[in-house]
């Protein structure tokens, strides 16, 4: 899978079925105003369980930035997860710094660091273009 071009999340009120997809071990998104994470959330539940690697670039869009959830989803639906890649960004005057910092924070939990998922915080500025608040992860073990 390499992106959702025309999904419309209007579609996540009908219930999806549950697919097996066993042979299914690495998923790689790039969503920009198309899905949120809560319905994301839907999609992991029915069809990623044996993904093993998972690359997401995020942009404009702070649901993606709930550790915890995170923590919750991955924990009960990828149990077979050894890569998370993610790329998040979002306009610097759309979050209020102390908001922000106090949001990415949970990315720094023992979770996080057990399974030696690594998050960087930058800002990129920009001339052109508005300015942008960065979180990135590494994996020392790909």
């Amino acid at each position: 899978m390499d992106s959702m071009v025309t999904f419309h999340s209007n579609n996540m009120n009908e219930e999806l079925p549950l697919i097996e997809l066993k042979h299914l071990t690495y998923v790689s998104f790039k969503f920009e105003h198309i899905i949120n994470f809560y319905d994301f959330e839907k999609i992991i539940k029915k069809f990623f369980y044996y993904v093993q690697t998972l690359r997401l670039t995020v942009k404009d869009d702070e649901t993606y930035l709930h550790a915890k959830r995170w923590q919750t989803l991955i924990t009960s639906s990828m149990p077979h997860l050894r890569v998370f890649d993610m790329n998040h960004s979002i306009d610097v005057e759309d979050y209020d710094d102390r908001d922000y910092h106090s949001l990415i924070s949970s990315f720094y939990s023992s979770f996080w660091r057990e399974r030696q998922w690594h998050f960087l915080h930058r800002h990129e500025w920009s001339a052109l273009g508005p300015d942008k608040r960065v979180l990135s992860s590494s994996n020392l073990h790909r």
